[in-house]
């Protein structure tokens, strides 16, 4: 789960993404050279290829852990991911990140955080790196 931030950044856990244009979604399928409407891996959502114009804004270098999102519910008595057995992430596991947890929950982490999810162009334009793949 990624976050973003409003406003100045809170740690140097963060990313500014610089605003400007970038190209979004897609026609060909890179790997396997195919239309969309053939690629196993694009979906029809993601064409055509068009551009999007972003503002700045920070998002968070690395996803939440099991350790970070356990404080999260511990404070708000949110259920815990299935795969936590007895309420706990396994061992060996605090550093990971959180996985099976539904948008809802993610998203009143990221409230609870004082953060956001990112929208789709802006998790695309993170995603993408400074080249655009």
């Amino acid at each position: 789960m990624s976050q973003l931030h409003n406003g100045s950044p809170a740690s140097s856990n963060t990313i500014l993404i610089p605003p400007g244009a970038f190209i979004m979604g897609t026609d060909i399928e890179p790997f396997y050279g195919t239309a969309v409407e053939q690629s196993k891996n694009a979906k029809m959502d993601e064409s055509p290829i068009h551009v999007v114009y972003l503002v700045p804004y920070y998002v968070d270098r690395y996803p939440v852990t099991n350790a970070e999102y356990e404080v999260f519910i511990r404070a708000t008595d949110y259920p815990t991911p299935a795969q936590w057995k007895g309420g706990k992430f396994p061992p060996g596991e605090a550093s990971l990140p959180v996985v099976n947890i539904d948008w809802h929950n993610a998203k009143a982490y990221a409230q609870w955080a004082g953060k956001r999810l990112p929208m789709e162009p802006e998790w695309e334009k993170a995603a993408r790196g400074a080249d655009g793949r």
